[in-house]
């Protein structure tokens, strides 16, 4: 049956540290949507990139294997990012070319469908501005390099344009947000609009507002 798909999810990420995949289900799911729920229900399939202690895994074999009913779920595991960078706070903190490889192989061993990586900064997180990039473009090859040899695919979270620019050269199999914000504003290159047309990677757009924050740039 035909279902909605939830590309950019962040299951465990929004809850406290000390949860188990029951508080997820419980949190996540209200009682009654998910235990008995038919399978042609309308939200079929959830893309989980902002994990954290890998229980978006635990979560989505309790749905494959257990008795509760729920989507399928893909999940990244903690996105990768720099020591102190976006969302930190996942525990996906890894630094240079070879701590990157490394970090992905982990990832494939704890069974994970999607690697994510933060190549820019966000709005969760002071340290760096959306529009800054976290990762050089050879630390970018590194993951796609390392994904791809494991036959996954990299989802790069990028706000800025070099960020962007860069993930579109390696070769990124998708691109979270794709906002084009810089310092003061938005700025999209056409001839970075054009390799994106021209390439395979897929745009996963992301438009929402937080709870009592002001947009940053008005629509």
């Amino acid at each position: 049956h035909p279902g909605l798909v939830h590309l950019v999810s962040t299951v465990a990420g929004r809850l406290r540290r000390d949860v188990g995949w029951r508080d997820i289900l419980d949190a996540t799911f209200p009682p009654g949507s998910v235990s008995g729920a038919p399978k042609s229900s309308a939200l079929t399939t959830i893309r989980d990139l902002g994990d954290r202690g890998y229980l978006s895994l635990a979560l989505r074999d309790e749905f494959r294997n257990g008795p509760e009913v729920g989507p399928r779920i893909l999940a990244s595991g903690p996105p990768l990012t720099v020591t102190g960078g976006h969302c930190w706070f996942l525990g996906g903190e890894v630094d240079g070319e070879d701590g990157i490889r490394r970090a992905v192989r982990e990832r494939v061993a704890r069974g994970v469908d999607v690697i994510k990586i933060m190549a820019t900064g966000g709005n969760m997180t002071p340290t760096l501005g959306p529009h800054e990039s976290q990762y050089t473009r050879s630390d970018l090859h590194a993951a796609v390099d390392e994904a791809h040899a494991h036959g996954l695919k990299l989802a790069v979270h990028a706000h800025g344009p070099q960020g962007i620019t860069d993930a579109v050269a390696v070769g990124a199999d998708s691109i979270e947000h794709c906002t084009f914000f810089t310092a003061d504003g938005v700025d999209a290159d056409p001839d970075v609009l054009q390799q994106l047309a021209a390439s395979d990677t897929a745009l996963s757009m992301t438009a929402a507002v937080l709870p009592d924050v002001e947009p940053r740039f008005p629509a």
